[in-house]
C-alpha cells in the first residue's frame, strides 16, 4: 500500500485526486422508516483508464472498472478508481495529505470525521426496545423472510 513509493508519484497523485476526485459520506436508509446505514468513499471518474491505473499503483488501494456509458450521448464511455471503505479512505487520504489543496482536504476531514462521530438513531420496535435487539421483532423478521423465500422457490 502506498510502500516503496517515490515523493513525485504522491505528489502527481495528490494533485490529479486535487483536479479529479471527490469525497463522499452519507447516511442513508434503504427503506422508509428502515434502519440508518452508512457510506464513506472516494473515486475518480476519467475517459482515460491509464491515469487512473497510474493512480491505482501508486495509491496502493482501489480498483479501476468500467468502461462505463454516460448519460450524456455526447459524451466518452469513461473508468471509474474507487474506494468505499472507511481504512481505504483514511489510507488515501494519509499517502497523499502533504501536497493536496486545502479543498480536497477539507473534504477528507468532514468525511472521516462525520464517519467517526455517527451515531445511530435508535428505531424503537412495537415492543419499546431497540429493533436490533429486540427478540420477537427479529423472530417476526427471520419468519417473514422465510416465507418469502418460499414463495419465490414454488
Amino acid at each position: 500500500m502506498a510502500i516503496g513509493v517515490d515523493r513525485e508519484s504522491l505528489a502527481w497523485a495528490a494533485g490529479f485526486f486535487d483536479g479529479e476526485g471527490h469525497v463522499h459520506y452519507g447516511v442513508t436508509r434503504r427503506t422508509e422508516g428502515g434502519t440508518p446505514y452508512r457510506r464513506i468513499g472516494i473515486s475518480i471518474a476519467q475517459s482515460d483508464r491509464e491515469r487512473l491505473d497510474r493512480f491505482a499503483a501508486v495509491i496502493g488501494v482501489g480498483k479501476v472498472n468500467g468502461p462505463y456509458n454516460s448519460r450524456n450521448e455526447r459524451a466518452k464511455p469513461f473508468h471509474q478508481w474507487a474506494v468505499n471503505t472507511f481504512e481505504y479512505v483514511q489510507h488515501t487520504g494519509v499517502v497523499m495529505w502533504t501536497w493536496l489543496g486545502p479543498a480536497k482536504r477539507q473534504q477528507f476531514d468532514r468525511a472521516l470525521t462525520s464517519w467517526l462521530s455517527y451515531v445511530p438513531e435508535a428505531v424503537p420496535c412495537q415492543h419499546g426496545d431497540d429493533r436490533a435487539r429486540c427478540r420477537e421483532c427479529r423472530s417476526e423478521a427471520t419468519r417473514r423472510g422465510w416465507e418469502t423465500r418460499r414463495r419465490k422457490a414454488s
